[in-house]
């Protein structure tokens, strides 16, 4: 049985008994699949953040962050989902500041929390970290983007489809549309 990359779909899936109509025979899901498969997709990105730091194509901090960005080596910016908006929006101006347009290029993900960059990345206190190039590091963004997928709503979906966005499952897309973030505008 296939449900479309959506919390809410397997939360309807269960709650229809999809799987038993699917398998044509009695099979009982847990009223927390959903629940379960976010924290599974979770933990799978965070397993990977952990791998990219362990190859060395993390920076954590933002003295360091900025440092990466003025060398021209930065994939993507990790801000903690609890951090400052403004230490966020510090980080975004020195990347425009370098990069200028092509700022826009640079993944952002927002989507864990300091608590779990902490975790990931061995160190206490992670707010704002970088990603290298490299192997390990779109690795990461794809686990990253699968879970922001998952947890978008449908209407979320419907407002990106109607906005001329072209969203697509694979991280680097030519068209820049990875979004694992909101990014500011401007």
């Amino acid at each position: 049985m296939w449900t479309r990359l959506s919390f809410q779909t397997v939360r309807r899936a269960v709650a229809k008994q999809a799987f038993s109509r699917a398998f044509r025979a009695k099979a009982a899901a847990p009223a927390a699949l959903a629940e379960t498969v976010d924290r599974l997709l979770e933990d799978d990105a965070l397993q990977f953040l952990a791998i990219a730091n362990k190859a060395g194509l993390v920076v954590a901090g933002a003295f360091k962050v900025d440092s990466a960005i003025e060398a021209g080596s930065v994939l993507a910016l990790v801000q903690a989902s609890d951090g400052s908006a403004d230490g966020a929006a510090k980080r975004v101006q020195v990347l425009r500041a370098k990069l200028g347009p092509q700022a826009a290029d640079v993944a952002r993900v927002d989507i864990f929390s300091s608590g779990q960059l902490d975790l990931a990345l061995g160190r206490p206190n992670v707010i704002h970290a970088a990603l290298k190039h490299g192997a390990a590091s779109s690795a990461f963004l794809a686990r990253a983007d699968r879970l922001r997928r998952y947890r978008e709503s449908e209407a979320d979906r419907a407002i990106e489809i109607r906005g001329g966005s072209n969203a697509s499952d694979e991280v680097g897309a030519s068209d820049g549309s990875i979004k694992l973030a909101e990014r500011s505008s401007g």
